[in-house]
């Protein structure tokens, strides 16, 4: 006989981004709007990308990055036999 139990999981995730690591996301960044104002394709994800930091700033992108790693890490890392895991819901805490 199995049994079947359902569990919520909360925690916090304080991340510290360096400015060496942020100047390398703005040059990043700056390459993809290149390539986009190029007319080449981009992935949905960095059209995304961009459209955060030409709304909400580097720091709205990089928040993005990190809230659509998380929610990447869960899904693939964290199920495992007989675990099944809901989408995440990952919410910037002001």
């Amino acid at each position: 006989m199995a049994i079947t139990k359902r569990f919520k999981v909360s925690f916090e995730v304080t991340a510290v981004i360096d400015s060496e690591t942020e100047k390398g996301f703005t040059e990043e960044l700056v390459h993809l709007a290149k390539k986009a104002a190029a007319g080449e394709k981009i992935s949905p994800r960095d059209r995304e990308l961009l459209v955060q930091a030409l709304t909400y700033g580097v720091e709205g992108a990089i928040s993005f990055a990190a809230k659509q790693g998380m929610r990447n890490f869960i899904r693939t890392e964290l199920p495992e036999d007989g675990l099944k895991v809901s989408p995440a819901t990952i919410r910037e805490v002001k």
